[in-house]
């Protein structure tokens, strides 16, 4: 696990036991850095799947190009 991970998950595990000390009337304590992390981390593997499609190209591409 990658240092940013474990930095986001620290991060949302205080932000958890804020709600709880504080008693925020949410679904469950940490809903919104919840959601906000599981956001955050799908719309970083939509636009990496998205534009790993379009970006890249197979190795001889250019090679393919001088041929025509």
């Amino acid at each position: 696990m990658s240092r940013a991970w474990i930095a986001a998950i620290a991060l949302v595990a205080v932000s958890v036991v804020v709600d709880v000390v504080r008693g925020v009337p949410y679904l469950f304590p940490g809903f919104w850095a919840v959601f906000g992390l599981a956001g955050a981390a799908l719309l970083v593997g939509l636009a990496k799947g998205v534009l790993k499609g379009l970006l890249q190209r197979p190795e001889d591409h250019y090679e393919a190009l001088r041929r025509d």
